[in-house]
């Protein structure tokens, strides 16, 4: 954002009071995630969210604040890009759509045909909402009286957040392919170096939205509708599968304009929420648990996380601890009395394990637990700079320093507790039947 301030044009002086007086930048944070309406039926809804990050992020976190609104409604397009092995965990195109393409050519229509019709239809609605005013806008700002009473020339900037799966439908890259980060070269066989030297240079090298870029995604598009080609097809892969491009028209690329050039993969920001708590954290956690039910543990394990919580209740009787102020709503609520069985869990529930994991998980496993007591440490230090309202040089530094060490811990935790035969947990297995 600071970037973009430097590169917007300021206003002359102001001759009249309806004149902007400066140029500021207006971030825009969209995000958007599909979800069912109704607990029985196939009703569902993908509403795309709009955020302001000029607001500071307290603000965001406060339901009543009403700092998101719906922007749109998408058509009913899950975010996912790839055909999964259950049709029913994601909403469908009309079926019309398969039967249109069965009248036409007499055969079923191919699961990467549909999925290149859910890209299309996906970056055809974000055509419509980057409309020419908004357009204009973005370009040459908009004037604006502002709250405090001064007219700004107010610019318009983009920021993504959401599933990955979002990002790579928004990419226009390919799921799960060679190169299957949305932002940067990195191949997918490199992920697990992620942290060392050599993955820092890596993503250095981010994708850039350039034109022999849209001209390989334009000789792509001709293949399929002027020659006819697969959408599998080597003559395809020959101009796609290096770089995990897929055969769509990206409608960012519409902000890459003369007077202001933007690289779209840069818009793309981490979601802490899916990729951390829902994502690494929960698969540390889960992994632990199994660890733990292999040693016939789990038992002292919830019994220890609802002592720590029964100790804390008896604390807030003292003196001492009433007279402490409530800080906002973001406390740990107490744990069900089976933490391990992973009832209704939500990110908010993981983040609470992982706060108290420590001290819970101490003299469980005796033969790895030093390495263990150092994987828990690291990884909610990590969360903790991650959750930072403000970062400053220094703590960026310490972010990343974290970062190594937290990676190379979980690699150091995988070779060595390898000897440990794990299994899925029970309700997983019941579930499976």
């Amino acid at each position: 954002m600071l970037e973009a301030y430097h590169a917007i044009p300021q206003p002359p002086p102001p001759q009249t009071s309806d004149d902007p007086i400066e140029s500021i930048i207006m971030a825009i944070m969209e995000w958007s995630d599909a979800t069912h309406l109704a607990q029985f039926g196939t009703a569902s809804l993908w509403p795309g969210y709009t955020f302001f990050s000029n607001h500071p992020k307290d603000f965001h976190g406060k339901p009543t604040s009403k700092a998101g609104f719906h922007q749109a409604y998408f058509a009913s397009v899950m975010p996912y890009i790839f055909i999964q092995s259950n049709s029913s965990e994601y909403p469908q195109l009309p079926d019309t759509v398969r039967d249109s393409y069965r009248q036409q050519y007499g055969c079923d229509m191919p699961d990467e045909v549909y999925t290149h019709l859910k890209r299309e239809l996906m970056h055809s609605i974000w055509e419509l909402l980057l409309s020419e005013d908004f357009m204009d806008a973005y370009d040459n700002g908009i004037k604006i009286k502002c709250w405090d009473g001064i007219v700004r020339l107010v610019f318009p900037r983009f920021l993504y957040t959401g599933l990955i799966t979002q990002r790579i439908l928004l990419a226009t890259i390919k799921s799960l392919g060679g190169r299957p980060c949305p932002r940067c070269f990195v191949e997918k066989k490199q992920i697990s170096e992620t942290g060392t030297v050599n993955d820092m240079k890596r993503r250095a090298q981010i994708r850039i939205d350039d034109h022999p870029r849209r001209m390989d995604i334009e000789s792509a598009r001709k293949a399929i509708f002027g020659n006819g080609n697969s959408l599998k097809g080597p003559s395809l892969n020959a101009i796609l599968k290096k770089n995990s491009w897929v055969p769509t028209r990206n409608a960012f690329s519409k902000l890459d304009t003369i007077k202001t050039p933007f690289n779209l993969f840069t818009m793309f920001v981490p979601d802490l929420l899916h990729e951390v708590e829902l994502g690494v954290a929960k698969a540390i956690i889960v992994h632990l648990i199994c660890m733990l039910h292999s040693l016939k543990k789990t038992d002292e394990f919830d019994q220890r996380l609802v002592f720590y919580r029964y100790i804390a209740t008896l604390m807030l009787t003292i003196p001492r601890f009433r007279q402490i102020p409530t800080f906002g709503r973001a406390t740990i609520c107490s744990f069900s009395h089976n933490v391990s069985e992973l009832k209704h869990v939500a990110a908010r529930d993981y983040e609470d394990i992982l706060q108290c994991l420590l001290p819970v998980i101490e003299g469980l496993v005796p033969s790895h637990q030093g390495l263990i007591d150092k994987l828990c440490f690291e990884l909610a230090l990590w969360h903790g700079y991650a959750k930072l309202r403000m970062h400053t040089t220094s703590s960026i530094k310490l972010f990343r320093m974290a970062t190594t060490n937290l990676c190379s811990t979980i690699r150091r935790f995988a070779r060595e507790t390898a000897d440990i035969k794990t299994y899925e947990l029970p309700r997983r297995r019941t579930s499976k039947g």
